[in-house]
C-alpha cells in the first residue's frame, strides 16, 4: 500500500482508491532510474506479484484483487493491434478472421499469465482477452502472427481418380508417407479425400510444386491385378 501511495498520489499525482483486501510485502529494486511514463506499468508488475491489479475508471485508478477486477469493473472493449490499450487492467473483445477461436485459445495458452485471461465465443468466434496493457499487448501481437490465411498463395490441386476407389488410394499414401504427427513428410502438405467425386485433394505451402504428388496418386490410380476391377464409361449421345 505504500509503494501504490508513492507512485500513484506522490509521483504521478493520481486519484486512487486501494481495496481494503489487497495487502503485503513487494520488493523493487532499479539499477537506474524508471522514465515517469513507465511507471504505471511497472507498478502493475509490482502488483501482480501481490495478487492484486489497476482498473482506471474515468480519471480514477482502482486497486483491487486480481479476482475481483473484472466484475462490476470493466466494459469489454473492441481490441485490435492498430487500435491503443486502454492503461490499468481492461478486457479485449478480439474477432477472428482465418483460424477457429478454440484453436486460437491453444495457441495463446502458453503466452496467458494465468487460465482466467482467455475466453471464447465459438458462435461468433471471438477470443476475449483479459490483462494489463503489457500482457494484452503481447496476446494480441501473437493473435495476429497466427490469424492469418493459411490458403493463400498455396498450391491446390483436385485429382480424380479413374480406376481405383478414393478409401483404397488414400490408405496406399498413408502408408508412403508415414506417421502424420511426426514423420518427415507430416507437415509438408495435406491431402484431402473429396469421395462425392472421387477425387484427392492436395494443398502444398507457397511456391511448391505439387507434380510430384500427382505422379503419385496416377501411379496408385490403377486397376487391379487382371484388369478385373469395376470401370465406368460415359458416352453423351
Amino acid at each position: 500500500r505504500a509503494v501504490v501511495r508513492n507512485v500513484m498520489g506522490e509521483i504521478l499525482n493520481q486519484n486512487y482508491t486501494i481495496d481494503p483486501n489487497v495487502g503485503g510485502t513487494v520488493t523493487l529494486r532499479t539499477s537506474s532510474g524508471i522514465p515517469r511514463e513507465a511507471l504505471p506499468a511497472t507498478l502493475e508488475t509490482v502488483l501482480r506479484m501481490a495478487g492484486a491489479t489497476m482498473v482506471k475508471e474515468g480519471n480514477l485508478y482502482k486497486v483491487v484483487p486480481m479476482a475481483a477486477a473484472v466484475r462490476g469493473n470493466l466494459s469489454p472493449q473492441l481490441g485490435n493491434s492498430q487500435r491503443a490499450l486502454p492503461q490499468g487492467y481492461s478486457v479485449q473483445v478480439v474477432p477472428l478472421r482465418w483460424i477457429s477461436a478454440v484453436e486460437m485459445a491453444k495457441i495463446l495458452e502458453p503466452f496467458a499469465k494465468d487460465a482466467q485471461a482467455i475466453r471464447i465465443d465459438t458462435v461468433r468466434n471471438l477470443v476475449i482477452l483479459a490483462g494489463t496493457e503489457r500482457e494484452l499487448r503481447h496476446l494480441i501481437d501473437t493473435v495476429d502472427m497466427f490469424d492469418i490465411n493459411w490458403m493463400a498463395g498455396m498450391s491446390v490441386g483436385v485429382f480424380t481418380l479413374q480406376n481405383a476407389a478414393v478409401k483404397d488410394v488414400m490408405s496406399e499414401l498413408d502408408k508412403a508417407i508415414g506417421d502424420k504427427t511426426g514423420g518427415p513428410l507430416a507437415s509438408i502438405f495435406k491431402i484431402i479425400p473429396i469421395e462425392r467425386m472421387n477425387a484427392i485433394q492436395v494443398v502444398r505451402p507457397p511456391a511448391k510444386s505439387i507434380a510430384a504428388e500427382k505422379k503419385w496418386i496416377e501411379r496408385l490410380d490403377r486397376a487391379g491385378p487382371g484388369g478385373d476391377g469395376p470401370r465406368f464409361y460415359v458416352y453423351n449421345l
